[in-house]
C-alpha cells in the first residue's frame, strides 16, 4: 500500500456512499470490509459486538490472490471468534499495530501474553487493529492484515486508518439506527391487530364495572361493590402486563435490554419461577416434577429477568398442557454452562413451525388468543443479552421441551487439576 498516495477523504466518502441505504448490520460489516480491502490493498476486517451470540464480523481481501493467505482468518471468523488483536482493540479501546517494523504498543498489565504469538500462528505477518467509537461509545473495530511476503504495516498506516475510523463508525451507527427503525415498524404492523384484540377485553371489563358503579347499582352495599372494583383492578393489571411486554419485546428486537447483573446461585431463578406459578399449576390440575442434577454453582445474571424467562417458559407449559398432564422443570451444569429446561406433555409443535416460535406475536394457531405471543420473544431477548442460548425441541402429539443455556461462573469448589 502506498500511504503517500492514499486518499483518506475519498475512501471515507466511498464507505459512506456504500453504506448509505443499508439497514442491516450483518450486511454493513461485509460492505465496509470489502471497501476497506479495495482501498487499502490489504485484507480488511470490520467487527461490531452483537448482544446476541457471536460478534458481527466480516473479512475481505483485495483480490483472489490474497484469499488463500487469509484462509485462517476466515476460518476463525466462521467459528464465531475474532482475531485476538481485534478483540483486544474492542475491549481495551487501544489501537494495536503489530509486525516486524512496529513498536510494541502499551498494553494493560493483565493483557494475554499469547496475544502476539497467536497472531503469528494464524500466518499473520503484521496487523493494525483500531477501535471504532461514536460519542465515546465503543462500536467495534477496523483491522488490516498482511500475510507471508507482503510488506508489513507501519506507523504511517496507523495515521491513515485513524482518519477513517470516525466516518466509518458514524456510517455503521446510522445503519444500526435504520435497522432498529425498520424492525420497530415491522413489529408495529405485525402486532397492531393482536394488541387491539388483547386490550379490548380488559377495557370492556373496566367499562362495564365502572358503569355499574356510576349508576349507583350498589349504593350502600360495599360487599357488592367490591367484586366490581376487583374486576377493574384485574383488568388494569392485565393491561399493564401487556404494555410491559410490548416494551420488552421492542427492547429484544433492538438488542437493548439493560441488565442488573449479580452473582447468584443458579438454582434460585428456577425455584422462584416455580414458587410464583405453583398456584396456577395446581389450579390447572397438572403434576409438577423438578429435576436438579448435582451441584449447579453460580452464574452472573439479572435475577428478575432470569425469573421472567423461566416463568414465561413454565407459564406456556401450563397454558398448553391439558388437565391431568405433567410439567417437568430441571437444571444441570454441563460444559461451563447452566442448562435449564421446561418440558410439558401437551400437543407439541409442528416441525415446520418450530423455527418461528421465538418470533414476536407468533401463535401456533392464528385463532389462539391465550396470550399475545410475546413471552417467548421476550425470553429469547433476555437470554441473548446474557450471552446464552435458548431453543426448543418437540414431539408432535407428545409435548415440547424448551432449553436455556447460560454461562456458568467458575466452580471454586471444584478440585484443582493435578500438576
Amino acid at each position: 500500500m502506498d500511504t503517500g498516495a492514499f486518499e483518506t477523504a475519498a475512501m471515507a466518502a466511498r464507505w459512506i456512499e456504500a453504506l448509505g441505504d443499508c439497514a442491516d448490520r450483518e450486511e454493513a460489516v461485509k460492505i465496509a470490509a470489502r471497501e476497506g480491502a479495495r482501498a487499502f490493498g490489504n485484507v480488511c476486517l470490520v467487527a461490531t459486538p452483537a448482544p446476541r451470540g457471536a460478534p458481527r464480523a466480516a473479512a475481505a481481501s483485495p483480490g483472489k490472490e490474497r484469499d488463500e493467505a487469509a484462509s485462517a482468518l476466515t476460518a476463525l471468523l466462521a467459528s464465531g471468534a475474532l482475531p485476538p488483536c481485534v478483540a483486544h482493540a474492542i475491549e481495551s479501546g487501544i489501537t494495536l499495530l503489530w509486525g516486524p517494523r512496529a513498536a510494541r504498543p502499551e498494553l494493560p498489565e493483565d493483557a494475554d501474553p499469547e496475544l502476539f504469538a497467536s497472531l503469528a500462528r494464524l500466518g499473520i505477518r503484521s496487523c493494525l487493529a483500531m477501535p471504532l467509537h461514536v460519542r465515546e461509545r465503543a462500536l467495534g473495530a477496523l483491522a488490516f492484515f498482511t500475510f507471508g511476503d507482503e510488506p508489513p504495516l507501519v506507523e504511517a498506516h496507523r495515521e491513515a486508518a485513524r482518519d477513517l475510523a470516525a466516518p466509518l463508525a458514524l456510517a455503521l451507527e446510522n445503519v444500526a439506527l435504520r435497522e432498529d427503525a425498520r424492525r420497530a415498524s415491522a413489529l408495529n404492523e405485525a402486532g397492531l391487530g393482536i394488541v387491539a384484540h388483547e386490550l379490548r377485553q380488559p377495557i370492556t371489563a373496566i367499562l362495564i364495572a365502572t358503569r355499574d358503579l356510576c349508576r349507583g347499582a350498589f349504593p350502600l352495599a360495599a360487599e357488592k361493590a367490591t367484586p366490581r372494583l376487583q374486576a377493574i383492578e384485574r383488568a388494569a393489571r392485565r393491561m399493564e402486563r401487556l404494555l410491559s411486554d410490548l416494551l420488552d419485546v421492542t427492547r429484544a428486537a433492538c438488542g437493548r435490554f439493560t441488565l442488573a447483573r449479580q452473582t447468584l446461585p443458579a438454582t434460585e431463578p428456577l425455584q422462584e419461577a416455580v414458587e410464583t406459578l405453583h398456584g396456577q399449576i395446581n389450579e390447572a390440575g397438572l403434576a409438577l416434577r423438578t429435576e436438579i442434577a448435582g451441584r449447579l454453582g453460580h452464574l452472573s445474571g439479572d435475577r428478575q429477568r432470569l425469573v421472567q424467562v423461566l416463568g414465561n417458559l413454565l407459564g406456556n407449559a401450563v397454558k398448553f398442557t391439558p388437565h391431568g398432564g405433567r410439567v417437568t422443570v430441571g437444571a444441570r451444569r454441563a460444559d461451563g454452562e447452566i442448562h435449564y429446561w421446561v418440558e410439558d406433555s401437551g400437543p407439541g409443535i409442528a416441525a415446520e413451525q418450530l423455527p418461528r416460535v421465538f418470533e414476536p406475536f407468533w401463535q401456533a394457531s392464528p385463532g389462539d388468543r391465550r396470550g399475545a405471543g410475546l413471552g417467548l420473544a421476550i425470553a429469547k431477548g433476555i437470554v441473548d443479552s446474557h450471552g446464552g442460548r435458548i431453543w426448543a425441541e418437540t414431539r408432535p402429539g407428545a409435548g415440547s421441551t424448551f432449553f436455556v443455556a447460560l454461562p456458568a461462573q467458575p466452580d471454586l469448589g471444584a478440585p484443582l487439576p493435578p500438576r
